[in-house]
């Protein structure tokens, strides 16, 4: 399948897993191989920050932005190296609870709200296929 575009996402908690601030990244590619749009967002520690939190809120921040540069019938491909965020926002594995819950339900609906006019595939890439968004994460905190 030929892809209208191309993301990539990525999210990281340092200097402490848990509680330390959280490094979201996030990349849109188009068709050409051009950079469209770059995310690079800054989330002050709490003592719940996360991992898989900031990778949920990076998604869900890459999904916003797709909402308002995206056209109906497009065909979207999301890459991430979070087996987690992959795997539940395919159905493959329950979302539980956690602090990330509340940013994964969030998730699920923006995704099923994109899904209503366009195709997205969410794919699994191995960290250095996700080169950008981990360099848009880490360059947050």
């Amino acid at each position: 399948m030929e892809y209208d575009y191309i993301c990539y996402f990525h999210g990281v908690c340092e200097p402490t897993n848990p509680g330390g601030a959280l490094g979201l990244g996030a990349v849109i590619v188009d068709a050409n191989g051009e950079v469209m749009d770059e995310m690079s967002k800054h989330v002050t520690p709490r003592p719940d920050n996360t991992n898989i939190l900031a990778d949920y809120q990076a998604f869900g921040c890459l999904l916003v932005r797709l909402i308002s540069v995206t056209k109906d019938k497009q065909k979207i491909l999301i890459q991430s190296d979070s087996k987690m965020v992959i795997n539940q926002m395919n159905g493959s594995w329950q979302i539980k609870k956690g602090s990330y819950y509340n940013s994964a339900i969030k998730a699920k609906e923006l995704l099923a709200l994109i899904k209503e006019e366009r195709t997205v595939v969410l794919t699994l890439v191995d960290k250095d296929k996700n080169e950008t968004a981990v360099t848009l994460s880490r360059k947050a905190l």
